[in-house]
């Protein structure tokens, strides 16, 4: 009987694919000479909508059967894919490494939106095994060990949607993103060795109260990034913003302990004023992530 009834299967789970994969193709719309706009929150909503209603296909309230959920999350996984390549296709990916302020670049904005998008459809995908979940298979009528096998396989096809999410995400929008501005960042940085650290005549109580010129710069550079482009991050409701935000207060980290390792001449009163630098950086970079959740690096601070 499954067997006979297989050619009707596969024609369905095409005519779901199409379903799916059309309003991928609509929001993606490519005109000769001109960039594809972002996508709205409409055209989202409408893909979201498509796949809410090929999930519910899997479920006993519409006549189907648990069965449908592999296959079905599955188109659901592939359209997932394709709408991620599409977006890898519309990012702007000019660099901003030289830029003398700090404000966002027009090409930093777009992709911004394109990850707010991104986000906005993980938390969607997210939700989708919820929808296709049967109720008890006792009171269903259903086999408890296939309800099992199929959830679990329904399950690897969102996982694996999520995945191709994730490391758009994270690797082709968030990690360049926040490169250049822990570059940006580096280069106030780096400014701690046209300072002095060594003992001045009859000025080592100068040297070791007041805020170090480099620090002070260090500390409105932060929060000049911040204002302009880690709070869009931080507002993010996905792992990866906050852990890319760890990553990022991480390499700032090991970045100022290299940098004050090579700081010569190293005298007393310098050593206090590179103790209270540590401090007002540790202070500074909290407002992006925990520094003493760090682990190694924070150790080395």
């Amino acid at each position: 009987m499954l067997v006979a009834l297989a050619p009707v299967r596969d024609q369905y789970l095409l005519e779901s694919l199409a379903r799916l994969t059309k309003p991928v193709e609509q929001m993606f719309l490519h005109h000769d000479g001109y960039m594809a706009a972002v996508p709205s929150k409409h055209d989202l909503a409408s893909f979201v909508k498509a796949m809410q209603a090929e999930a519910a296909v899997a479920t006993d309230a519409v006549g189907g059967h648990v069965s449908l959920a592999p296959l079905v999350m599955r188109g659901a996984a592939k359209a997932v894919k394709l709408f991620c390549s599409k977006v890898s296709r519309l990012l702007a990916s000019r660099s901003v490494r030289d830029r003398a302020n700090w404000a966002k670049t027009a090409d930093q904005t777009h992709n911004m939106q394109l990850l707010t998008l991104i986000t906005q459809l993980r938390t969607a995908v997210v939700q989708l095994p919820s929808i296709v979940k049967p109720g008890k298979p006792a009171q269903k009528g259903l086999d408890p060990e296939e309800v099992t096998q199929c959830a679990q396989e329904a399950s690897t096809h969102v996982d694996a949607a999520l995945k191709a999410i994730d490391a758009l995400a994270t690797g082709q929008i968030l990690r360049p993103y926040l490169s250049a501005a822990a570059y940006a960042l580096e280069r106030v940085m780096g400014t701690m060795h046209k300072d002095s650290f060594a003992n001045l005549e009859g000025g080592s109580a100068e040297q070791t109260s007041g805020a170090s010129a480099y620090m002070l710069d260090l500390q409105r550079a932060v929060g000049l990034v911040q204002s302009e482009h880690l709070k869009t991050v931080a507002a993010l409701n996905a792992p990866y913003a906050q852990e890319m935000l760890r990553c990022l207060t991480d390499r700032l980290v090991r970045s100022f302990v290299s940098h004050a390792a090579l700081v010569r001449p190293m005298e007393e009163a310098g050593k206090l004023k590179m103790a209270r630098d540590m401090a007002m950086l540790e202070m500074c970079l909290s407002g992006i992530a925990p520094v003493a959740t760090l682990g190694a690096s924070y150790a080395e601070l």
